[in-house]
């Protein structure tokens, strides 16, 4: 399955991952640490996402 621009579900998903968790756990609760354990998890996500998209670009351009 393909996002709107070319990307795979999952790249779409986990680069977009971090802005959702970061967000719900600075509104859930200001004061806590929870909105950085947020970003711990998500952020390695989202580059994973975002080097998918730059191997996939240079890979179409190269074929």
């Amino acid at each position: 399955m393909v996002a709107p621009r070319g990307n795979t579900v999952w790249v779409t998903v986990c680069v977009g991952l971090p802005g959702i968790l970061v967000g719900w756990a600075a509104l859930a609760s200001p004061q806590s640490m929870l909105r950085h354990l947020a970003a711990v998890v998500a952020f390695p996500l989202a580059l994973g996402g975002i080097a998918e998209v730059i191997w996939a670009r240079g890979y179409r351009q190269r074929g």
